[in-house]
């Protein structure tokens, strides 16, 4: 009897906890390397960064690299990210994305960030692999809100309790709310490709929905970690 095919699962992150420590990093990882240890599947990892902050981990002529001493481990530079839409100008990147994700050609994608990965490529995703399943973890507030996603108004020192285009200029006077809605539709329109959402709290998810987001494609999953790290993790 012929054994089943393993689940090809490919995490994409912001960085790696080898380039630089976050939450996120950790989450991402952890997940991936619970993956890589079960029988059923095939992980693969792809970190963005930000190629001038670490260029040691950038070659020149390859913007995906693999990190040293590690098995499917990649690192993938980039250098013209913009933060406001979320999106790295680099066509490219995006040929050399298209033929890593032809190459690896994996059923589950699982994002865990659009900050130096671009929404750009969720849309790339859907292109080369019309039946991949797309899975994004919510981490923060980042897709509704430009102020490092804390849905905070440090003029007022209060709570954000309306991320609107007419609300988020009050914090940003040098943007203009069309702008904002261009942001916002730039997000809407790159999530409606993903399949599910993963919140780590509940009130992260409500506020989501409100924002747009469908219940039926929003869990509630607490982030897990590890208790423990290797030293210099």
């Amino acid at each position: 009897m012929t054994s089943p095919s393993k689940l090809k699962y490919l995490t994409v992150a912001l960085y790696h906890p080898r380039v630089m420590k976050g939450g996120a990093q950790y989450v991402a990882k952890d997940l991936h390397d619970m993956a890589d240890a079960g029988d059923d599947f095939e992980a693969v990892l792809l970190a963005g960064i930000d190629g001038r902050m670490f260029p040691q981990y950038v070659k020149v002529g390859s913007v995906i690299t693999a990190l040293p001493e590690t098995q499917n481990e990649y690192i993938l530079g980039g250098f013209k990210f913009d933060d406001f839409y979320h999106v790295v100008h680099d066509p490219r990147r995006n040929k050399m994305l298209a033929r890593f994700l032809e190459d690896h050609r994996p059923d589950v994608i699982h994002i865990h960030h659009s900050l130096w990965v671009g929404l750009e490529f969720i849309e790339l995703c859907r292109k080369v692999l019309p039946d991949v399943k797309i899975i994004y973890t919510l981490h923060e507030y980042l897709a509704m809100c430009y102020s490092q996603g804390q849905l905070f108004r440090y003029h007022e020192r209060a709570i954000c309790h309306q991320a609107a285009p007419d609300q988020c200029v009050k914090c940003f006077p040098g943007r203009s709310v069309e702008e904002f809605m261009l942001r916002k539709r730039f997000f809407q329109r790159a999530f409606e490709k993903v399949d599910h959402f993963i919140s780590p709290s509940a009130y992260l998810a409500e506020r989501f929905i409100e924002w747009g987001i469908p219940r039926a494609k929003m869990s509630v999953i607490p982030n897990g970690h590890r208790t423990s790290r290797p030293a210099g993790w």
